[in-house]
């Protein structure tokens, strides 16, 4: 394959995606690192690909050691790669970790965006938290951070199956 130059980055990501999938999270892993060897050059997107791609395959743990990894050795994290890291968590319920997360960004001075927000709301929808979704709606508000279709959404959804159909109606 590589003589007839057909590998390429995307070939890469098939390989980590397969193998995150099957549990061979090293192996993903491995592979993203062997891009190199193979005269490509590592870019921020690559690393942005195996991190989402190691969060979508239930391996958020994995992706976050990466991204700790990577940050100090070789990438600098953004906005990007702190939401994809918050999604991850967010996904996995583990709102410990996402608020982790979510506090490091900010501390390293990122300001979340409307869909860092979605993601942080829609988190904390989801495991039935919804007073501290609505903080961080108003928050948001509070930000200038003008809140997208799916926020209002998510906590009209969130607030209306608690029965808290009063509040819900607020965000309509």
């Amino acid at each position: 394959m590589r003589s007839k130059g057909l590998l390429n980055k995307e070939t890469f990501a098939l390989i980590s995606r397969r193998c995150a999938r099957a549990r061979k999270v090293q192996e993903a892993i491995d592979s993203f690192e062997k891009i190199e060897e193979f005269g490509l050059k590592l870019e921020s997107s690559d690393f942005y690909r195996l991190i989402d791609t190691l969060s979508k395959s239930k391996n958020v743990e994995a992706a976050q050691e990466v991204f700790d990894k990577m940050k100090k050795r070789r990438f600098e994290p953004d906005i990007k790669s702190y939401t994809i890291l918050l999604e991850g968590w967010g996904s996995d319920q583990n709102l410990s970790r996402l608020n982790e997360v979510y506090t490091e960004m900010k501390g390293e001075g990122f300001e979340p965006d409307v869909v860092t927000y979605g993601i942080m709301v829609n988190a904390h929808c989801k495991v039935r938290k919804y007073d501290d979704a609505v903080e961080l709606f108003r928050e948001m508000e509070a930000k200038n951070c003008r809140p997208s279709p799916h926020v209002f959404c998510t906590l009209i959804n969130g607030l209306g199956s608690d029965g808290r159909l009063n509040e819900a109606l607020e965000f309509f």
